[in-house]
């Protein structure tokens, strides 16, 4: 088991999560990593209390889309939460446009089926990162459940748990300065990185309406909890700028994008190679 704290990556959907697990990856060994991306929080935690104790326990760092919570699930050795958030308008968007671009994506039937603002109001859309951060109910690994509503409560819950266990919270919008805060506080290595899983759109763009102000406003009128944690997830933000040093954050993100500049395009190239069929194939039969 690890000296360091078990890193528990919170990946709250269309929130640069994909970039910022890439970053992530690097910083764990491989063998003690564990993603768990492909079902809805309800199954991804089924599969992360399948494990055994003792498997739990060996791993270093859980990236998912899982609610708050999976500490119950590590009493062994200390944890620390991290995640990555995003303005709820913006967030809704890209969940609305992400989820009508493929068929075999488990939202698409129903964000096919409604407008854009009848999308933003459904209660599985509207308080979706609340409910994420808020957490599981019970504590214990056999009594964990995800929540499926969401209320006043609820948002206080959240504001607490940013509050109180989360080390570090970033946000999509300023991608760069989260992971620099990030590194500094989790003592990562490099983090330079390929935006991964950005600008997934319907092929008709026309499909898209202006983000006009009557809009931004009736989105932000049908998400009032994830709003209002949107706002107080700011004010810890911008004290750890001031944690970080305003200045040194200011000198240490130019040159971070200087050199991530240079660096982007060969990350990117060495990812497409990665998930090519032949290279794959290739790899199998040498058993590397």
């Amino acid at each position: 088991m690890s000296t360091k704290p078990r890193l528990l990556f919170t990946h709250v959907p269309k929130t640069a999560g994909s970039s910022l697990r890439a970053i992530v990856e690097r910083q764990y060994p491989k063998s003690t990593r564990l993603n768990i991306h492909e079902g809805s929080p309800t199954e991804n935690l089924k599969i992360l209390q399948a494990f055994s104790q003792t498997e739990r326990d060996a791993m270093s760092c859980v990236i998912g889309h899982i609610h708050f919570g999976m500490h119950h699930l590590f009493p062994n050795g200390e944890n620390t939460y991290v995640t990555m958030l995003r303005h709820p308008v913006r967030r809704i968007i890209s969940n609305y446009y992400f989820a009508r671009s493929k068929p075999i994506l488990p939202g698409y039937e129903m964000a096919m089926s409604l407008s854009l603002t009848e999308y933003a109001a459904h209660p599985t859309v509207n308080s979706m990162t609340t409910r994420y951060i808020a957490g599981m109910s019970g504590q214990t690994p056999e009594s964990l459940t995800v929540i499926q509503t969401a209320d006043e409560s609820t948002l206080e819950r959240a504001k607490a748990n940013l509050r109180d266990s989360y080390k570090i919270i970033g946000f999509t919008e300023e991608f760069d300065a989260s992971v620099l805060m990030m590194q500094k506080a989790f003592g990562w290595g490099q983090i330079y990185y390929h935006a991964i899983n950005t600008g997934k759109r319907l092929k008709n763009k026309e499909d898209r309406p202006s983000l006009t102000s009557e809009l931004i406003a009736e989105i932000e009128a049908a998400c009032p909890l994830d709003m209002a944690l949107h706002h107080y997830a700011t004010e810890l933000y911008e004290a750890q700028k001031d944690a970080y040093g305003r200045e040194k954050l200011a000198a240490d993100l130019a040159a971070f994008r200087r050199m991530n500049q240079r660096i982007a395009p060969v990350l990117g190239f060495a990812r497409r190679v990665r998930k090519n069929k032949l290279y794959r194939n290739i790899r199998r039969k040498l058993n590397f």
